[in-house]
């Protein structure tokens, strides 16, 4: 009697933890709005990524870290809308939040990274500065000299 007993319990407790499971797996299930949100918004952080580099790039700074993120959030990023169009609204979100994870700390890195470059470029304008009115300082000293010299040996 103890075998049927356990065995029915058993087989319940299977029962139960198999509709469990389907019932998660349809509320779990994405949507095609809850897709497309996702995509919608990955696409505007790519935006919003994309200037912020471009941004740091006319400063002149390197921006080859910043490409290698744009990259691989633009390959995630086309993975989820290949998943949307296919109907994979499940996949569609995941690569989607891929893609977000991959930039979520890229404003601060690019806005760091066009800081350094606008520094750079600074330092380049007060070196090109300096460079010329050196160059005219000796220019104009030499030219004094030479005029104090041919007076001297003129006489």
């Amino acid at each position: 009697m103890r075998i049927y007993h356990i065995k029915g319990i058993t087989f319940a407790a299977l029962l139960v933890l198999c509709l469990l499971a389907s019932f998660s797996s349809v509320a779990m299930g994405s949507t095609q709005t809850d897709a497309r949100t996702a995509v919608d918004s990955a696409q505007n952080t790519m935006l919003n990524c994309y200037k912020a580099a471009q941004a740091a790039e006319s400063t002149g700074a390197n921006i080859t870290a910043l490409e290698v993120s744009l990259n691989n959030a633009g390959k995630s990023l086309s993975n989820a809308e290949l998943a949307y169009s296919n109907g994979n609204y499940d996949s569609a979100v995941n690569y989607a939040g891929q893609c977000q994870s991959t930039l979520s700390n890229f404003l601060s890195e690019a806005n760091a990274v066009k800081a350094s470059g606008e520094q750079q470029q600074s330092q380049k304008s007060i070196i090109l500065v300096g460079s010329i009115v050196g160059a005219l300082v000796v220019v104009g000293a030499g030219y004094g000299v030479w005029l104090q010299l041919k007076k001297k040996y003129a006489n």
